[in-house]
């Protein structure tokens, strides 16, 4: 068994992907069954290799090293050459300064709900101490009119389809629908909203609308989620029903 950095190279181009292993050839067996099964994780290489003959790829060990270096070295490895197949520069992160698209998002999100998958922190609260850190990194950080467009799009459609995280379930509903009728009944509800709070809502409401910029956003987020079916079809507004 060999411990250490390999490369998977590309004759005729030159390209490399870097990786590690504690036991290089066993990783190599698996490199060469997902790309023959078209299910290697790195597109790139993918790619490369379904256009190509297998007899254009080389698999070469770089260097041996100990396992506790083997983050280190692939890292070095990598670093050497200028144009590799690796998703990212970083090893640890692949990701990181890297973001996936709208439609990617999307795409990731259908899937997981066709398989029945849930996020890995899905439903577990943050601590006090992690919320003080998201606090603290997003203070003073101003999210820009594209972002904003992107999230009211993005929410937009999961609403349509049915599965934004703040829709509740038939059986949620139900028994809020019931605390709230029984607090109506004994008098320990009221809908009522103070002066000053409706006085607050309208001063946040005209300081959004008195930017142009806010303006235009909400408009082109508006127009791009009622070009979604699944939107128009969840909407019930008369205007809508009369255009139909």
């Amino acid at each position: 068994m060999i411990c250490g950095v390999y490369g998977i190279v590309h004759a005729g181009t030159g390209r490399i992907y870097v990786g590690s292993s504690q036991d290089v050839f066993k990783r190599w067996k698996c490199h060469a069954t997902s790309l023959a099964r078209r299910r290697h994780h790195c597109p790139a290489l993918q790619e490369a290799w379904r256009l190509g003959e297998p007899a254009m790829f080389a698999f070469v060990l770089l260097e041996r090293c100990t396992t506790e270096r083997l983050i280190e070295s692939e890292q070095e490895w990598l670093d050497r050459f200028p144009d590799v197949f690796n998703a990212g520069p970083v090893v640890e992160a692949p990701m990181r300064g890297r973001h996936h698209t709208l439609e990617k998002r999307m795409q990731i999100s259908d899937t997981m709900r066709r398989r029945g998958l849930k996020p890995v922190n899905a439903g577990l609260p943050h601590t006090a101490e992690t919320r003080a850190k998201m606090s603290a990194s997003r203070l003073g950080h101003a999210v820009s009119s594209e972002a904003r467009m992107k999230i009211r799009v993005s929410s937009l459609i999961s609403w349509a389809r049915g599965d934004h995280p703040k829709i509740r379930s038939e059986e949620v509903r139900r028994k809020t629908s019931e605390s709230m009728q029984l607090a109506y009944a004994e008098g320990r509800h009221s809908r009522i909203q103070s002066p000053e709070s409706i006085e607050k809502m309208r001063a946040g409401l005209r300081r959004y609308y008195a930017d142009p910029t806010a303006r235009a956003t909400t408009s082109e987020a508006t127009r791009i989620g009622m070009a979604c079916p699944e939107v128009r079809a969840k909407l019930h507004w008369p205007r809508l029903r009369k255009a139909a």
